[in-house]
This record gives C-alpha cells, structure tokens and sequence, in this order.
C-alpha cells in the first residue's frame, strides 16, 4: 500500500512539475551566457572569445518540455537534432539544467563542470551599486517611422533632449524625470549588468542604429548597435518610450555629445 501510495505521489508531482514549469522569462546563466524564453522559441545568446575580442554570438531555437525533460530542437541542413537536458531544478528564481548530450554547447560555449547549467532570474542579480552620473541616448531613423533623436539624463533627473524626423517633438527641449520615472531608470540599470555587457556592433540598413554611453561608478560604458543584448532590451524600451513620459520644454539649440 505505501508503495502503491509513493507512486501516486511521485507522478502527481512529476505532472504537476511538468504543467507549471515558468520558463517564459530572461534567465542569466553563470557561464555568460542568456536564455531569453518565449512560447515559440528558446533565444539563446553567449560569449564567444576569439582572435582576442568577445563576439557576442544569439541563436533562437524551437523546444519543448516532456516531463521533467527540456528538449530543445536545433535545424540545421541535415534536418533535426534534438538536445535534451535535465531539469534539475527550477523555481520562480533559479534554473539548473543537466546536458544529455556530453559534447553538446547548444546553450553555453565555455566548458561546464559536470554539465550542470545554472540560470537565475534578473531579479536574482540585481545590484545597489550603480551611482550613475549619466546616460546618454541617440536613435537614428530607419525604412519605416522610428524616431530620430538623442538625449541625456543626468542624476538630477536633468534631461536635455533633441528630437528629429518622427521623434516627440522636434527641436532642442529640457525635461525633468519624475522621482517614479528616475527610479525605474535605476531599476533597470541595476539588473542590466552594465560591467558585462558586450556590444555586438550589428548593423542593418533596414533597422534604426542605438548608441548608448553609461557614465556610472567613475566608469563608462559605450555601445552602438542595430541590436542589443539580451540583458540590455529593457533599457532599450524604457529609453525609447521615456521622452513621451516627460514634458519637453523649448530649449536654446543644444547638442550630446557623446565619447566615441
């Protein structure tokens, strides 16, 4: 009876386990690398070192979830490879997979120590040691409406702000953030993890151009791309939206001026 009774049990919690699974987020891996997870696809995106530079490197892929069991499907010309992996563990907060496939590197490059992979929610590594000083912004236009402006925050909550072709407004303005708008600034910036973020330096003629300089801790950090991190798309967003939220003033002509 108690068998019959610890069976019971054991595949309740294995259906349960498998019907409740909360993957659809932004994991940040231990090996530098992201799973960015959705209900199509597992985006995944790592470092790769070489020639002595980092390369950003994404790859988006179908999967599924079969019991306690990860399956992600990976086409290539060949047809279909599937790479299955473990469930180990997984909360609201942590994420560890156990790689079936000895050689595989599907979801990190580097080397991992007995195939266990760990994720943590952004939550999970937020930091209260950013003191930024300031961030500045700049969006070009693109094949369609995107806004063609540039604009600097300081930590005054000071905004100095010059929109072109489809932005806001058009012109030199000043604004001041609201105390919501700032904090939710730092919010961001505090789960981006600026110290590691890598700039890909992708362009395409089709899609606007971001430039994004980050003055904070006596540091700066500078990035221009068509597209961002993974890890960097929530500051990208709030950056974008950010000028319709405040109220721009009519300002004396005035230019960013970036580092680079």
């Amino acid at each position: 009876m108690k068998l019959i009774l610890t069976l019971i049990v054991f595949f309740a919690s294995s259906f349960a386990f498998s019907q409740k699974i909360p993957l659809n987020k932004l994991w940040v891996g231990d090996a530098n690398n992201h799973l960015e997870v959705d209900s199509d696809a597992m985006r995944v995106e790592y470092v790769l070192e070489y020639d002595g530079k980092k390369h950003l490197i994404k790859r988006a892929y179908r999967y599924l979830t079969i019991s306690d069991t990860l399956r992600v499907v990976e086409h290539d010309f060949n047809g279909n490879k599937n790479h299955d992996f473990i469930i180990e563990t997984l909360t609201t907060d942590e994420l560890k997979l156990v790689s079936l496939d000895p050689d595989s590197r599907l979801l990190a490059f580097t080397e991992i120590p007995k195939k266990v992979l760990t994720f943590r929610s952004r939550q999970m590594i937020s930091t209260d040691t950013i003191r930024l000083e300031k961030i500045l912004f700049s969006s070009t236009t693109c094949y369609g409406v995107c806004p063609a402006m540039e604009f600097q925050i300081d930590n005054k909550k000071q905004m100095k702000f010059h929109g072109d072709n489809y932005a806001v407004k058009k012109g030199s303005c000043t604004a001041v953030l609201t105390d919501q708008l700032y904090d939710e600034l730092l919010k961001i910036l505090a789960v981006s993890e600026l110290d590691k973020l890598i700039d890909p330096k992708q362009f395409n003629i089709d899609a606007p151009t971001f430039t994004l300089e980050v003055h904070y801790n006596n540091k700066v950090r500078f990035f221009k791309s068509a597209f961002f991190p993974y890890e960097a798309n929530e500051l990208l967003r709030f950056l974008l939206e950010i000028p319709k939220k405040v109220e721009l003033k009519n300002a004396e002509p005035m230019k960013i001026l970036f580092s680079q």
